[in-house]
Parts: C-alpha cells; structure tokens; sequence
C-alpha cells in the first residue's frame, strides 16, 4: 500500500522487514524493493536488490529494470549486457527491447539501433518501435514515413496512455515543421 500511495521509504522498510519474516517467499520481496530503491534514487541499492531476485529466479523484467538503472548511472557495457539477457530470456520484452534502443540511441549507434528496431517492428510490434522510428524519420527528414510510424504508434497505443500522448504530441510537431517548410 506504501508503495502505491508513492511513499516509498515506508514502502521499503516494510518490504526490509517482510524479507526478515518470510524467507520462503523472497524473490517477489527483493524485486519489490529493488523498485522502491529505484524510486528513491538510490539505484545501487536497487541493483543489488534485483540481483538479489535473480540469484532465486531468472526473470526477463529484472534484467531490464537492471539494465535500465546501469543506463542512468551510464555503465554502458553493464546495461547492454543486461537488456540483451532480458531479451535472451523473453525475446518479446517490449521494454528490454525499448530501453535497448534508447541506449543505442544514447551511444550512437545508429545501424545497430535500426537492425533492433526493424527487428522489434517486424516481430513485436508495438507503440515505442512506432514512435523511436518516427523519431528517426525526422530527423532523416523523411516526414512523409515519420508521418506514418506516428499514425501506427497511435493505432496501437491505448487511448489514453502516456506513449498515446508521446506519439501525438510528436505528430503536432511534425505537422508545424512540415507547415514551415512549405
């Protein structure tokens, strides 16, 4: 409930404390609190959390949360290598592959950001592919096919979620730019 009500010091010692009390179920315990570490900033901590669930339970979703917080502390190398497990254990994590391509997009590397994202497009398509794709179109200035990863992104985004928002507010964006020019 702490965690939910976004609270999450209580949230942390109260999952401290359940860990202390149910050792036969901590694997959910130490990915919980390796979130709310997260939440708090304090991803070292939340590293060593997630790394805890994983020595009780290999799991997709760990792997990336991992990656993703080697990526804000800019290890590279340690988040690619996590990202990349995520996807050997799910090869469908939309967010491992997500997260994949931001860092990629990150480091600069462009051909192996498109192979990726071809890839995800081609087998798991989804509003982030549709989006990052959109991103890049424009940047190339080929808005006519930004245009059109925008209008898939939308087609497959829930209504009114935050990457329904992201992929609109990028289609704005592209129809001033393209105003603009002309």
């Amino acid at each position: 409930i702490y965690y939910a009500l976004g609270q999450y010091q209580k949230a942390k010692e109260a999952f401290e404390k359940a860990l202390a009390l149910k050792p036969n179920e901590p694997e959910i315990i130490y990915h919980k609190l390796g979130r709310c570490f997260a939440q708090l900033q304090d991803y070292a901590k939340a590293i060593e959390s997630y790394k805890a669930a994983l020595q009780l339970k290999e799991d997709s979703d760990i792997y990336a949360q991992i990656g993703l917080l080697y990526g804000k502390l800019q290890h590279f190398a340690a988040a690619e290598e996590h990202l990349l497990r995520a996807l050997q254990v799910n090869p469908a994590n939309i967010l491992a592959r997500h997260n994949l391509s931001i860092l990629y997009l990150q480091q600069g590397k462009k051909e192996t950001l498109l192979a990726l994202l071809r890839e995800t497009e081609q087998k798991y398509p989804n509003p982030f592919v549709y989006n990052t794709l959109g991103v890049l179109a424009v940047q190339d200035k080929k808005y006519r096919e930004a245009k059109e990863y925008f209008q898939k992104g939308i087609a497959l985004a829930p209504s009114s979620s935050a990457i329904a928002r992201d992929i609109s507010k990028n289609l704005v964006q592209l129809n001033k730019l393209e105003k603009e020019i002309v």
